[in-house]
């Protein structure tokens, strides 16, 4: 999983309402580092217009601020009002590299670490549209290309099902772990072969979000996969627990079992 790194030592919760789910943003308690990524616009504050609507300047001086949570809060917010919010794109574009650390909550029970620069991507897809970010996955920059991805499936566009499969295989597995918690946010039946694939990477990551999209999509399809993947100490947990929700059966932890009971329901 992503490691958690951040200059800061004190834990804040903060819940907003974004597109009809709640984003839980906390800052964890981490070890000091000696340098961090720059923090907010790259652009001056000076440079702020004066004639655009009062509560779109109000949220771009808020991404200035000196707290992560507020800047991405602002950067959320900013994104909510769509392409109303043109005026702010070059503001958010500037925050791409502001990299403190986060963690974001979903009322589905899914948690992310974040940062705000990645939830400055997000609301620019929400401003420019989803296909500016499955471009944005060819970035040659890893961050943006995770940023882009994460937020595909947190605004669950099915548009980049097809895109997101094929970054499964980035060359860095945090690009890849986060398209397959994308898929699975996507929900889409068109990931299942290509969720199934990453069940064979060797980062163990990769195949631990893999397991938990198709928990997710819940596709037989995916049933005997993950039975062969009860053999893999990596993550024989995660598949079990994959299994008896796809499936609805209690059977134990052992794969012949298993494959025993699979066996009878191809038989049907």
């Amino acid at each position: 999983m992503r490691k958690f790194i951040s200059i800061l030592s004190f834990f804040v919760v903060l819940v907003v309402t974004v597109g009809g789910f709640n984003c839980a943003f906390a800052e964890l308690k981490k070890m000091p580092r000696k340098s961090i990524a720059s923090a907010g616009p790259s652009l001056p504050k000076e440079s702020v217009p004066t004639d655009i609507p009062a509560n779109i300047r109000e949220q771009i001086l808020r991404l200035y601020s000196k707290d992560a949570v507020e800047r991405a809060n602002a950067a959320m917010a900013l994104g909510k009002m769509g392409n109303k919010a043109l005026p702010a794109v070059p503001y958010l574009k500037g925050m791409f590299n502001d990299r403190a650390n986060l963690m974001w909550s979903t009322d589905g029970g899914s948690s992310y670490s974040t940062d705000p620069g990645e939830i400055a991507v997000y609301a620019y897809g929400m401003i420019k549209g989803a296909d500016e970010l499955i471009t944005m996955l060819k970035s040659k920059m890893i961050n943006l290309r995770g940023a882009a991805a994460a937020a595909l499936g947190w605004m669950k566009y099915a548009g980049a099902v097809v895109p997101l499969s094929a970054v499964l295989k980035d060359q860095d597995t945090s690009v890849g772990w986060r398209a397959a918690n994308a898929l699975g946010e996507i929900k889409d039946t068109r990931a299942v072969n290509p969720l199934i694939a990453a069940l064979r990477h060797p980062n163990r990551d990769i195949k631990f979000a893999a397991i938990g999209a198709l928990r997710k999509i819940k596709d037989s399809r995916a049933v005997e996969p993950l039975i062969i993947a009860l053999k893999d100490e990596d993550v024989r947990e995660e598949a079990y627990t994959a299994l008896k929700d796809i499936t609805g059966q209690n059977i134990p932890n052992k794969p012949a079992q298993w494959q025993k009971w699979w066996k009878g329901q191809k038989k049907k």
